[in-house]
């Protein structure tokens, strides 16, 4: 039995060294947590993991630790680092989140940003996508599309004046992509089907529209969304190591390990933090941090640095902690739309569109330079304590900065489903 132990044991920290990111089966308490520097004591509690050296010891099986909300606005103090403290304010409690200003002091934010900028920015994508290209459209548009075209676009002659306008067009537009695009963007896209010395299309125009026009006018259509303002993400962002040998990196990284319960280890063995950049326009729509997996047969997390385009692992997101770094002259809050809103989610009743519904959403927290939030992308399974299935009521994004500059960093802390599947 001892020898079948000693294995599995061996097996799990050859995992550690190959880079697994969603952390070990092993629930770890908060901090290093062990006294002793060659293994566990004898006197240690096997039902307390604790992590030394990036060593486990006294390995068991245990639920994970999630904080919950008392009340709105409930202010819980917590020790950190020697006589520091720092406040949990509950700003929600259905997901539970938690602001906490002065979580980063502002040489600590400074010094993210710096690092940032050392590694270098680039543009955030969401997921690989497919681009449309002038060639495409030229091989692939016949008559009969060209008919189903014209046939739409003259549905939205609002009027009935036998002429589609500019405005109305936007009409189509906005049901066809589900965007609201400025006119002087669609005018791009509009003045393709014009007839010559026209001001409005007509249906007989657009008929008549030769095939050469009507390409550019296809092409110019499908790649309204390519402009960076319509994307649903509008950043730069860069990856830095919370390394130990940065004592400013190793201090906050053992604040967090107080405040989220979670080891060190476990945050080491996380993804390495991400310091996004969002100059004016710059947002992040709607979205979840972890892969919603419902429907999704094979559930296995994605491993460090595992290429997501190319493989259909999940992103196991058991905490986020948003970090602000800079103060934000005007915009680029973070909003939540179904925080507290059960019944919106079960009724559809929302947006994810926050460059023109931010606030709209029930739950909107301003960029305070230093200032961090958590909360659980995850419910826990009531069988087992391990993490569940995605919580859609975290559902969240960044507003437009309308004036300045923001500067956030996003940590993920990782952890194994308890339904994967290898």
């Amino acid at each position: 039995m001892t020898s079948i132990f000693k294995v599995c044991f061996y097996i799990f920290l050859l995992n550690l060294e190959l880079g697994i990111i969603h952390g070990s089966e092993e629930k770890p308490t908060k901090g290093e947590t062990c006294s002793v520097g060659d293994g566990p004591s004898t006197g240690h509690d096997e039902e307390n993991p604790c992590f030394k050296d990036g060593q486990l010891y006294s390995p068991s099986s245990f639920a994970l630790i999630r904080r919950e909300g008392k009340a709105l606005n409930h202010v819980e103090t917590i020790q950190v680092d020697g006589d520091k403290s720092v406040q949990l304010i509950t700003r929600s409690l259905k997901p539970p989140i938690f602001e906490i200003p002065d979580f980063l002091s502002s040489e600590e934010c400074d010094q993210l940003i710096k690092l940032a900028k050392r590694e270098g920015l680039e543009e955030s994508k969401i997921t690989k996508t497919n681009t449309v290209t002038w060639e495409n459209v030229n091989d692939t548009l016949n008559e009969k599309e060209m008919q189903f075209y014209c046939k739409s676009i003259a549905r939205y002659d609002s009027n009935k004046d036998n002429s589609i306008s500019l405005i109305e067009f936007s009409s189509y537009v906005y049901r066809l992509l589900r965007i609201l695009v400025d006119l002087n963007d669609l005018w791009t896209v509009y003045r393709e089907l014009l007839a010559e010395e026209a001001k409005t299309i007509t249906y007989e125009d657009c008929m008549k529209a030769n095939r050469t026009r009507f390409v550019e006018f296809v092409y110019q259509l499908l790649n309204i969304k390519r402009l960076p303002y319509y994307k649903t993400r509008y950043s730069q962002h860069s990856w830095v190591a919370l390394s130990d040998n940065d004592p400013i990196l190793k201090s906050v990284k053992s604040r967090i390990a107080e405040v989220t319960q979670m080891s060190v280890w476990q945050i080491d063995h996380s993804e390495p933090l991400q310091v996004v950049y969002y100059h004016r326009s710059g947002h992040y729509h709607a979205h979840y941090d972890s892969s919603v997996a419902e429907n999704v047969k094979e559930k296995r997390c994605c491993q460090r640095n595992e290429d997501r385009d190319t493989t259909s692992c999940l992103l196991c997101r058991y905490i986020t902690m948003l970090f602000y770094l800079n103060d934000v002259a005007e915009g680029g809050e973070t909003a939540f739309p179904l925080a507290d809103r059960e019944d919106h989610l079960r009724t559809n009743n929302y947006t994810r569109d926050l460059s023109r519904h931010c606030h709209k959403a029930s739950l909107v927290v301003k960029p305070v330079k230093g200032t961090a939030l958590l909360w659980y992308n995850h419910v826990l399974d009531e069988n087992t304590g391990k993490m569940g299935d995605v919580d859609k009521l975290t559902l969240h994004g960044g507003c437009d900065v309308l004036e300045g500059e923001k500067w956030i960093a996003n940590l993920w802390i990782n952890a194994p489903r308890g339904d994967e599947t290898v």
